[in-house]
């Protein structure tokens, strides 16, 4: 079912129930990171609409390991010990993805997320250490780290996430500054702004 360490490195679906996403160090040395889904899993199109599920999506349900694959000569897969049980990934609205940093020193960020309601996205977010896949941690915020609008770079080691209040008709928009040696983020600022904003409506699409 699913393809071997030799074969296709690009960062496109690499079988109907596997997929890769090249993510680099800091170093600019290229990794694939590969989630390899298990049987059994269920393949299905959504009919209705639903809480940040949309009629057409199509939704794979199932138990996924995230392996890892240094590029090169010597390819190899090494598994990371990060695994999903019970996830549904919703590849119309493409879950998993990466968001390359485009400053010196940094590394891409690899992202697995997933529907917490209509405009809400909880995450967890992964770049690569010393070549092993390391998750990072959320130092001084919500346990469970979340937006409306997906991360966006706003300068070395910084980004920007953007939350909507329904209740309130207001957007937070918060900065936050990753850490590399400590695997850590840390809010540096916070800001409201009305719903109809500039901020907000220009927001830069950075993942990929």
């Amino acid at each position: 079912m699913f393809t071997s360490a030799s074969e296709t490195q690009a960062a496109v679906q690499v079988t109907e129930r596997s997929w890769g996403f090249n993510v680099k160090d800091r170093n600019g040395s290229n990794y694939q990171v590969r989630v390899m889904g298990f049987a059994p899993m269920k393949k299905a199109t959504q009919t209705d609409a639903w809480s940040g599920v949309s009629p057409g999506d199509v939704l794979y349900k199932g138990n996924y390991h995230l392996n890892l694959l240094r590029t090169g000569t010597k390819p190899m897969v090494i598994y990371t010990g990060f695994q999903y049980k019970n996830y549904t990934y919703n590849l119309t609205r493409r879950m998993i993805y990466t968001i390359p940093f485009k400053y010196k020193s940094q590394p891409d960020l690899f992202a697995v997320a997933e529907t917490g309601s209509s405009n809400w996205e909880n995450v967890d977010l992964f770049y690569i250490q010393n070549g092993k896949l390391k998750k990072m941690s959320e130092s001084n915020f919500y346990k469970s780290f979340g937006y409306t609008l997906r991360p966006m770079n706003i300068g070395k080691n910084k980004f920007r996430t953007a939350v909507y209040n329904n209740a309130a008709r207001k957007w937070d928009v918060t900065d936050y500054a990753f850490d590399y040696n400590k695997g850590s983020l840390t809010q540096v600022q916070k800001k409201s702004y009305p719903y109809e904003n500039t901020v907000t409506k220009n927001w830069r699409k950075d993942w990929r």
